[in-house]
């Protein structure tokens, strides 16, 4: 029976998803170059719906005075 170490299940790796994106030029805003850095780390953009729903709840846009 092959042995094992008792700390080998306890060490796993966490595997980050990579999210295909253009590479940035220098060509490109800068608004466009901070999206495309937070969809390669990950981030996703918010839905149509839920900027409805936001904007519904008065969290979205300019506020009434």
């Amino acid at each position: 029976m092959p042995t094992t170490s008792k700390t080998s299940a306890k060490r796993k790796t966490v595997r980050r998803v990579k999210v295909s994106v253009k590479r940035v030029s220098k060509e490109q805003t800068e608004a466009a170059q901070i999206e495309a850095y937070l969809l390669r780390e990950g981030f996703k953009p918010v839905t149509a719906k839920e900027k409805a729903r936001l904007k519904r709840a008065g969290l979205l846009g300019m506020p009434e005075e």
